[in-house]
């Protein structure tokens, strides 16, 4: 068979087994793989050997076959040449290479539903080029749809040719052959009962096919409510191909065409909205089953991951900003305490003072100076060494100096008033170095509590300008609370350069530095 020329013009290719090339094979028919003679181009032969003993069925194959050599669809191979040559008919048709849709599904499993609504899109097309011609497709199925390499013309995937399209129409009464048993699976109830084949049998065929190509196993008894997993609109258009009466389904292949092309841009929205969101697109179709629910609808599965993933992105902006203000407060924390805490340390590492009045210093105690040993109150400190340590005075030195200076910057016209506190400053130390700050306490007779003021003097002040703060300080100066360390009553003493109060605790005569409360600074 390998060196038989057919129609005088044709030879069958050759493999490597020294073998035709077959291409494809159904129960009355064989494709190989053949070669023009004079001019080498590659085309596919198709042997039907089950030739119609019927006069009149010869005729119209003819007639179709004469018919068929007229089209010219991107979709159906082009037919060259139909004869009859020893008891056999000869198709001679365009090669084309590729897979088949059963044997990609065999492979890979279930299409996605956008490249099986394009399939079903250029099957469509196909039967509307050829209804005008009467030409129906006898055994339309995945075994006679070939994918081929490349895109259709929009850019997009698969390209189809269709197989089979002028062949006889094969006896499905004739059942227990397998390959005729796969071909009733897919025909139409009509074509099952009757052998008429017309656009709606065609239509009835590609709804097999489609449910095919989507689940991987054709349909079985009735189709309605058992396809899930995909789009309602698709869903509902399948279920009316598929009706049993041909009344019922799409009579006009263009009417078809337009709700394959919405279904088709539904599901390209839908596509896109999970590639924005970044979910899988090709697994959703492979999880559709052909009865019951899928394991993972996938609806509800797209809004949990977007509900996930929006309460993990919420969470991680939330702690970045509790991050932050944990910082900040911890760092304020420490610029507020800090002092006081080392203050407080220094305090307790000392050496208990040697007088009641005395300041505790961060320095190690050494002997009174002399000024210390001038003092005769008990509740006077004398000025201390450090640049930091604030010198006091007492009580009646502090009236006389705040109430002199107040006097002296008060208007002659102004008659001074009772309330007016009397601010105490404490003498500068000895060596009068430039910018060193003393702190002065006020007493008013008339108030339940100390008032403090401090004030800072340099070399760069001009004169008069201690007085004119003393006054103003002791205007508006604040009764002080009742101070506590502990559970133990305290009482404000002085002031540091800085503005930090010291305490002395009543009963033991202790001494702590500590920030003021808000609102009693400087």
């Amino acid at each position: 068979m390998g060196k038989k020329i057919f129609l005088e013009r044709y030879r069958l290719s050759i493999g490597r087994n020294g073998r035709p090339v077959e291409l494809h094979c159904s129960s009355n028919a064989r494709s190989y793989r053949a070669q023009e003679i004079g001019t080498g181009r590659e085309v596919a032969i198709t042997i039907v050997s089950c030739v119609p003993t019927d006069a009149a069925m010869l005729e119209r194959l003819t007639s179709n076959a004469a018919a068929a050599q007229t089209i010219n669809h991107i979709s159906i191979p082009r037919l060259y040449d139909f004869r009859r040559q020893d008891d056999d008919l000869i198709y001679v048709t365009e090669y084309c290479d590729g897979h088949t849709a059963a044997a990609w599904v065999a492979v890979r499993g279930p299409f996605p539903i956008g490249p099986a609504l394009r399939i079903a899109l250029q099957v469509v097309d196909a039967m509307n080029a050829t209804a005008f011609q009467r030409l129906y497709h006898p055994a339309l199925n995945p075994d006679n749809i070939l994918l081929l390499a490349g895109q259709i013309e929009d850019g997009d995937w698969p390209r189809i040719k269709i197989f089979q399209w002028f062949a006889p129409l094969p006896d499905l009464a004739a059942r227990g052959d397998p390959q005729i048993d796969r071909i009733a699976e897919f025909a139409a109830p009509e074509q099952l009962w009757g052998g008429q084949v017309d656009v709606r049998a065609e239509i009835y065929s590609l709804g097999a096919t489609m449910w095919f190509l989507l689940t991987g196993t054709p349909p079985t008894g009735p189709v309605a409510g058992k396809l899930r997993g995909v789009p309602k609109i698709v869903r509902h258009l399948l279920e009316r191909m598929l009706r049993v009466n041909p009344v019922e389904r799409p009579q006009d292949p263009l009417a078809l065409a337009s709700c394959l092309q919405t279904c088709l841009t539904r599901v390209e929205r839908r596509e896109n909205s999970r590639r924005c969101l970044r979910l899988p697109i090709a697994a959703v179709a492979r999880l559709i089953r052909p009865d019951g629910e899928p394991p993972f609808p996938p609806k509800p599965l797209a809004i949990a991951a977007f509900v996930i993933g929006f309460v993990m992105a919420a969470a991680l902006v939330f702690s970045g900003v509790w991050r932050e203000r944990q910082a900040g407060s911890q760092a304020q924390h420490r610029r507020l305490h800090a002092p006081a805490a080392t203050e407080q340390d220094v305090t307790a590492s000392a050496p208990p003072p040697l007088f009641a009045g005395q300041v505790v210093s961060g320095s190690s105690a050494e002997e009174p100076s002399p000024t210390e040993k001038r003092s005769s109150s008990p509740g006077i400190a004398p000025p201390a060494e450090g640049p930091l340590q604030t010198p006091l005075v007492s009580m009646r030195e502090n009236e006389q100096i705040s109430t002199a200076a107040a006097d002296k910057m008060l208007p002659k016209n102004v008659a001074r008033s009772d309330d007016d506190d009397a601010v105490a400053a404490a003498s500068p130390a000895k060596d009068g170095s430039a910018g060193e700050s003393t702190a002065r306490i006020a007493k008013t007779p008339r108030s339940t509590g100390k008032r403090i003021v401090s004030h800072s003097r340099s070399h760069s002040r001009r004169p008069g300008t201690t007085s004119h703060t003393l006054v103003r300080n002791a205007r508006r100066a604040q009764p002080i609370p009742k101070l506590h360390v502990g559970s133990r009553p305290a009482e404000l003493i002085g002031t540091t350069s800085d503005g930090r109060w010291i305490l002395s605790v009543s009963d033991s005569g202790r001494r702590f530095i500590v920030p003021p409360p808000p609102g009693y600074g400087p």
